[in-house]
């Protein structure tokens, strides 16, 4: 297994050229240029499907499910090369009605990020705000080796803050019980930022860039630490252990086993309020087809095997309601080590099948009520491509483009809200996630096929087509109406309807756009 290292490089100032959101053209300034580090440290999340068991209770949301709505006319996808939607006579929703997901509500933090580690960074904020993340995580091995101070700390909690979003900080593995209650007393106390979410330790069961340490000793330092972080701020929330990836012989024990972290102290303050892992679906070696076939499945049994956990250390200690444990993905990618063909053609980080396997790792955890999912990371190794360039912007600072990873998180965290709204497709290539509000359902289509077009049909109150097409898709949304169009191969097309059925915005997205660095299509139609 290959991990990263940590790297800082020197940056120098440039201009940043910002694609906005969605197909809305604007422009930002500042960014700088230069070399970039790792400090994610990646554990493998095993091969695709691995994971994945019978009857597990983890809900697989992304994988071949689908929305829509229908009326009559036609429509045809801009230049996108993505869905050709024609609306056709299908049942109108005369009166409005609930549409809303009948799955778990999302959180408000669903859609994160990951803090990449340059001097300059900030210089990406404008880029990063645009992409609509709510919460960014800094942590990682670089977080953790680099110590922070507390005026660190509140710095980074400022500049999340400035974009909209919420900061989750991680206190390193290096400090004691007193530095850890110092920083929190700082963070909250003495600056008044407040910051709920902290988390505890990187990655401790690999060993990657910092030495692996035992169930034993991450039990320990979880619970020394916590305990003195909450004497200062009752009121914050501690995620821990930042596992590199669902690995139920090293956590099993501390949920609810010998070493369990999801007690109280002798405050009576739980230690922990949530379990985090991260989640790299490969190493350097695999396929296309594995992706498709099998890694959002292996992420969902891994998800599977953690609730019954969860469910578990929960009965042992009481925790109900507000104090049942949560969960939270901190880290996630296709891979922590691109293949030699990193193009946007090939099934690297930078591929536009990274995006929609972005889509479907966030439709995973909306689907069994993950409190976020964490992409590693904003940018780094210069935007090059190489083996160790995870971010989800490409090219050097000063110069950067979205890559379709950005532009997939984007759509979503721009027009999910809600709950979750269950789906099916007949089809397995054509996969969907999708969420109802009560106002207003979103349906994100991503047809994962190479080289077949879907003719499709939509029915958004999980009942039968009145009008069948080649594919059937369901969504669970309590809507009464329906939608037929088609998906070109290799592309995604975001659908949202009203609370009456009525198709109001289409964005479409396909492999010819990310080929030539070209934003998501609009339609209001």
């Amino acid at each position: 297994m290959v991990f990263r290292e940590f790297r800082n490089g020197a940056l120098s100032l440039l201009t940043l050229a910002l694609t906005s959101a969605c197909g809305n053209s604007g422009s930002a300034s500042g960014a700088s240029a230069g070399g970039a580090g790792q400090g994610g440290g990646a554990g493998s999340n095993a091969s695709a499907g691995s994971n994945a068991s019978a009857g597990s209770s983890a809900t697989l949301g992304g994988a071949s499910s689908i929305g829509g709505g229908s009326s009559t006319g036609g429509a045809s996808a801009g230049g996108s090369g993505g869905a050709s939607v024609s609306t056709g006579g299908a049942a109108g929703n005369a009166n409005p009605t609930t549409a809303i997901g009948s799955g778990p509500a999302l959180s408000p933090y669903l859609f994160g990020e990951n803090y990449w580690n340059e001097p300059d960074i900030e210089a990406l904020w404008p880029v990063v705000k645009a992409s609509g993340v709510k919460m960014i995580r800094f942590g990682g091995a670089g977080a953790d080796d680099e110590q922070p101070s507390n005026q660190r700390y509140a710095d980074v909690a400022a500049a999340i803050r400035a974009i909209g979003a919420e900061p989750y900080l991680q206190i390193s593995r290096h400090f004691d019980a007193t530095r850890a209650g110092q920083i929190v007393d700082f963070v909250n106390n003495t600056q008044k930022d407040h910051v709920v979410y902290w988390s505890i330790n990187n990655e401790p069961d690999i060993g990657a860039n910092e030495p692996m340490m035992s169930v034993a000793d991450t039990a320990n330092l979880v619970m020394t630490l916590a305990s003195a972080m909450k004497a200062v701020d009752p009121t914050i929330l501690i995620f821990a252990p930042e596992l590199a990836y669902y690995d139920t012989a090293y956590l099993g024990p501390m949920l609810g086993g010998a070493n369990d972290i999801t007690g109280k102290d002798a405050n009576g303050r739980y230690y922990i309020d949530g379990v985090s892992f991260h989640s790299y679906a490969f190493g350097p070696t695999y396929t296309r087809d594995q992706v498709v076939n099998g890694a959002a499945a292996g992420f969902a049994g891994s998800v599977s095997q953690m609730l019954t956990a969860l469910n578990s250390a929960n009965q042992k200690n009481g925790r109900t309601g507000a104090n049942a444990l949560k969960w939270a993905l901190t880290e996630f990618n296709i891979t922590y080590s691109n293949p030699a063909d990193n193009s946007v053609t090939s099934f690297g980080v930078n591929s536009f099948l990274n995006g929609q396997f972005f889509a479907e790792e966030f439709g995973v955890t909306m689907a069994n009520g993950g409190v976020s999912a964490d992409p590693w990371s904003v940018h780094e190794s210069n935007g090059n491509r190489g083996t160790t360039d995870l971010g989800y912007l490409d090219g050097p600072l000063g110069s950067t483009t979205p890559r379709s990873s950005y532009y997939h998180l984007q759509m979503m965290a721009q027009n999910f809200s809600g709950r979750f709204a269950p789906s099916k497709s007949s089809q397995a290539l054509l996969r969907v996630v999708a969420a109802g509000d009560g106002t207003q359902v979103s349906v994100m289509l991503m047809n994962e096929s190479t080289d077949q077009t879907y003719q499709f049909g939509v029915r958004l109150d999980n009942g039968q087509l009145m009008q069948p097409q080649a594919v059937t898709i369901t969504v669970d949304a309590a809507l009464p109406a329906e939608f037929s169009g088609q998906i070109a191969p290799q592309a995604t097309a975001l659908l949202q309807f009203d609370a009456m059925g009525k198709l109001t915005k289409r964005i479409d997205y396909a492999l010819a756009d990310a080929q030539n660095s070209i934003a998501p299509h609009v339609t209001m139609p």
